[in-house]
């Protein structure tokens, strides 16, 4: 996956055991590298299936529901993909390895409501790598968002109302 090389996952994936074809890691990789493949529509339908056959919550479900949500912004339907994004944040816990996909898919999303929101996004970025508390493929995201945060603040430092001195 860090190799970007999607189409030779995904023809792994289909021609593995239905046993492997259903492992949760291969799952995700399969609707990771269709996601970055631009098939947005097969990553919502798969990750809505999948959903629906789950009975309880999981690392696996909360993956599921980051891939369709990422896979629906990169749809241009991105007011939905806030929606979703922000109903994960209030549902995971910040210790979760995924915790830090949610925040970079709300700032993808532009979705940062204001400069505290952003500090504290920053805040639990910058804990996510220091205590490498993120799955493998995020760490290249969270710089992103990083980034994309630290100049969002800086602008709004810039376009700020100088004060005169009395």
């Amino acid at each position: 996956y860090k190799n970007k090389k999607f189409y030779e996952i995904l023809s792994i994936a289909e021609k593995a055991p239905d046993d492997i074809r259903c492992d949760p890691g291969v799952v995700s990789f399969e609707l990771e590298a269709s996601r970055k493949m631009k098939k947005y529509d097969y990553v919502i339908k798969k990750a809505n299936e999948l959903l629906g056959d789950e009975r309880e919550e999981s690392d696996f479900t909360l993956l599921l529901k980051i891939v369709k949500a990422y896979a629906i912004k990169d749809k241009g339907e991105v007011e939905k993909a806030k929606e979703e994004f922000r109903e994960m944040l209030s549902c995971v816990g910040k210790e979760n390895v995924h915790y830090a996909r949610v925040l970079c898919g709300i700032v993808f999303c532009g979705d940062i409501r204001s400069e505290s929101e952003a500090k504290e996004f920053m805040h639990m970025l910058n804990m996510a790598l220091e205590n490498k508390i993120y799955n493998e493929s995020a760490a290249f995201d969270i710089a992103c968002a990083l980034e994309f945060l630290e100049s969002q603040l800086a602008d709004r430092v810039e376009r700020a109302p100088h004060r005169q001195q009395a």
